[in-house]
């Protein structure tokens, strides 16, 4: 009898679990959901409101965290999230809901930009800041007299990276749309790297 329950609980161990390893499971670098008391919802004179600061960031200078589109599992920069919370054949056009990094982390009125709200902030007065080495760390963006600061991604990177995501995919549903530089506004990246999200609210 005492070999059979031997067996058995041997058997238990090697029996896969069916439970999802994704981002709707706790892991150690998954962000709490916040209310973002310390946040402020910057007027920039657009059709919404900027938040100061990215999500995870202590404060405007900090980067944040980093997230693959449509998670709240937070990881290195530009890394490749696997698994992956959307399979090619189940992924939306926009973020909605829950599946909003910015909704489901921070609530609130809070949601990730869309495409053209990133484009319409590019369009407004900003300056480069730089380090005393000259190198570009962040940028300021002025708008309607008030204005956000969006740190570079990775100020020791060779290229100028401000990597925030938008809500929305292109229309190949590999890759979604982010802001990335002042010269071309947008770029679009593969939906499983890890980059920032800065929130928006409606006025």
């Amino acid at each position: 009898m005492k070999r059979i329950v031997l067996i058995l609980c041997a058997a238990l161990l090697v029996i896969p679990s069916c439970k999802k390893d994704g981002p709707d499971n706790k892991k150690e670098d998954e962000i709490p959901q916040s209310p973002a008391k310390d946040v402020k919802a910057v007027d920039l004179g657009l059709s919404v409101l900027w938040a100061d600061r990215n999500i995870g960031a202590s404060s405007p200078e900090d980067p944040g965290h980093f997230f693959a589109w449509g998670e709240t599992t937070a990881r290195v920069l530009g890394a490749f999230a696997t698994p992956y919370v959307f399979d090619d054949c189940d992924t939306p056009e926009k973020l909605l809901g829950e599946n909003d990094t910015a909704v489901a982390l921070w609530g609130d009125g809070w949601r990730m930009p869309t495409k053209d709200e990133i484009l319409a902030m590019t369009k407004l007065s900003y300056e480069l800041k730089r380090d005393d080495g000259g190198k570009v760390i962040g940028v300021t963006v002025s708008g309607n007299g008030n204005s956000i600061y969006i740190p570079v991604a990775d100020p020791n990177a060779s290229y100028r990276s401000f990597s925030i995501w938008s809500s929305e995919r292109t229309a190949d549903k590999l890759w979604a749309c982010y802001f990335d530089t002042f010269g071309n506004g947008i770029s679009n990246a593969r939906r499983e790297y890890a980059h920032a999200v800065r929130p928006v609210r409606s006025k």
